[in-house]
């Protein structure tokens, strides 16, 4: 993610979190009602608070993720034929094809493993190398022909832990503030009996998410939905790098 667009993201969810309305019971109405819940048990990714955003709600942290997601739904026709008849696809759709029917046969754990070593071997490109412009969510198939960003990486690693049978609820793709690095970046968490592990382009090892400092959460999605993460008030990092930014 490059960071113009992840500044643009940072600032509207600084100023948006404390205004979002959404009608469904559970879920923050007002200022005291977010400022409480940052005072709960976390919910949401490293240590935050996830906020659910209504669809109507004009807020949108993550403005490519529902077209990445119907690329997915188009992409898995493409997985499927391939599965079904290598001979049809070439280059890595083939290779890929092959990673998810071989990976098929083994547990859960090391499917988290063979997925993130799979698309870790594509070289990192940005989105205005590839496409010229400064944000791009590409699918699946748009990867495995020509690599992409961290937001590129998490969504084809979502996609094929899908197709592997992981469920929806159980997978995130999150957008956080990588404080180490100073710069904005994007990873899948998956949860695996009940632990919730980060599939990460920067990292060779699947990691639980307990075990990661540095990294903010800021927006989580999957099919079923989009969240602002607020920083919990248990990890002050989280509010002081936030109301550095205002």
């Amino acid at each position: 993610m490059v960071r113009r667009a992840f500044n643009a993201l940072l600032f509207m969810l600084v100023s948006s979190a404390f205004t979002i309305a959404i009608s469904s019971s559970g879920y923050a109405q007002s200022f005291g009602d977010l400022l409480r819940s940052t005072q709960g048990t976390p919910t949401g990714a490293f240590g935050s608070m996830a906020i659910a955003v209504k669809p109507r709600s004009g807020l949108n942290p993550a403005a490519g993720w529902h077209t990445a997601v119907s690329k997915m739904q188009r992409d898995r026709v493409a997985l499927e034929r391939c599965i079904a008849d290598p001979g049809r696809c070439a280059g890595e759709q083939r290779a890929w094809a092959e990673m998810v029917r071989d990976a098929r046969g083994v547990s859960r754990a090391a499917q988290l493993e063979r997925v993130n070593a799979f698309f870790n071997r594509f070289p990192y490109r940005t989105d205005e190398e590839l496409y010229g412009r400064s944000e791009y969510w590409a699918g699946p198939v748009e990867f495995l022909a020509h690599s992409g960003d961290c937001e590129d990486y998490a969504i084809a690693k979502f996609f094929t832990l899908r197709e592997l049978g992981f469920g929806d609820a159980d997978l995130k793709v999150v957008v956080v503030d990588d404080t180490a690095r100073g710069v904005g970046h994007a990873v899948v968490t998956a949860r695996l009996d009940g632990i919730d592990f980060v599939l990460d382009n920067l990292s060779a090892r699947v990691v639980p998410e307990n075990s990661i400092s540095y990294y903010v959460a800021l927006a989580s999605m999957n099919e079923g939905g989009v969240w602002v993460d607020v920083p919990s008030l248990h990890r002050r990092p989280g509010w002081e790098r936030m109301a550095s930014l205002q």
